[in-house]
């Protein structure tokens, strides 16, 4: 059983390393003035680092690094900060989540750690099998656990407050190679809301799943995004990600960010695209954009505020 449950740590810890996200978070800088892009602070995020969880306080977006830092983002008032998780000597720590008042991430995949303001981690969940994903949406914690099984749910709740079973409609899906690879290629990624759905999607798909807070899925096709073919020879790891964030507003407007095919005078190449969605799914109207966009932090009727790919927040204004 021991030698099970190590071999288990040591694929699921493969597998985060293979999939883990390049780009985010930099050093603090202090508090800079609200305005267009050109006036945030020049940088947020060292290039090195990957951001392996998110989650929304309040105004801020809070990301959690691969070097087990947390980092405070208010776009809107271009301020961020940063500081160190404590209390878990040599534990690796994945995913982000807010609920019941305090920041939850995972520790070492088969504990859930409560942390306290200062970084602390406060209280420890024992779970029962290994976990890959950690999201927190509308006062639940949602997971994902590290399973084989094709056709299962990929998310669910839990374990917080009682809430139990599957979250959405999304299901493994059967990819012909190694364990490690099969994990990745099902892992779920999940954007924010400030409505009434949250969006959440496999990285390779061209749809996603908006779900509502009792779990009921339904699934939008985001135009324009091309995706491998089954049996193309592509590298996993080689494979385009069609969207690479996506937010919900307050009034259920839907913002993808993706990374489509832009004509060219010379040809296709490849870029960043806003796409803006109706609740309804019509799209509304969509804007390319001059940088590698990273996240979409925050979204609203006036502005989308991004996090690019060199650590830099960005405004583009809505209208």
């Amino acid at each position: 059983m021991t030698s099970d449950r190590a071999g288990v740590r040591r694929t699921v810890r493969a597998v985060l390393l293979f999939i883990m996200l390049a780009g985010a978070c930099g050093r603090a800088i202090g508090d800079g003035p609200a305005g267009d892009e050109h006036k945030m602070p020049e940088s947020v995020v060292d290039v090195g680092e990957a951001i392996v969880g998110r989650a929304v306080v309040r105004q801020a977006t809070v990301l959690l690094t691969d070097q087990s830092e947390l980092i405070s983002l208010e776009p809107q008032a271009g301020r961020s900060r940063r500081w160190p998780l404590r209390g878990a000597n040599g534990a690796t720590f994945w995913g982000l989540a807010w609920t019941e008042g305090a920041l939850w991430t995972l520790v070492d995949r088969y504990a859930l750690g409560r942390l306290a303001s200062n970084g602390e981690l406060a209280e420890r969940i024992d779970l029962r099998e290994p976990h890959v994903g950690l999201f927190g949406w509308k006062a639940q914690l949602i997971l994902q656990p590290a399973r084989w099984e094709t056709g299962r749910p990929a998310l669910r709740r839990g374990p917080t407050r009682g809430a139990s079973g599957p979250f959405g409609a999304l299901v493994l899906r059967p990819y012909p190679g190694p364990r490690a690879e099969m994990l990745a290629f099902n892992l779920v990624r999940c954007g924010w809301s400030d409505g009434t759905e949250v969006p959440c999607w496999f990285s390779d798909e061209t749809t996603l799943d908006r779900i509502d807070a009792a779990g009921a899925s339904r699934t939008l096709v985001v135009p324009g995004l091309h995706r491998s073919p089954e049996g193309s020879g592509v590298a996993l790891e080689q494979r385009p990600r069609p969207i690479r964030d996506a937010y919900v507003t307050a009034a259920d407007t839907l913002w993808v960010l993706t990374t489509a095919q832009e004509p060219t005078s010379n040809g296709d190449r490849y870029g960043r695209r806003l796409v803006q969605i109706r609740r309804d799914g019509e799209s509304v109207g969509e804007r390319w954009l001059p940088y590698p966009a990273r996240l979409i932090l925050r979204a609203d009727r006036r502005a989308v505020h991004l996090l690019d790919a060199g650590g830099l927040m960005r405004m583009v204004p809505v209208g």
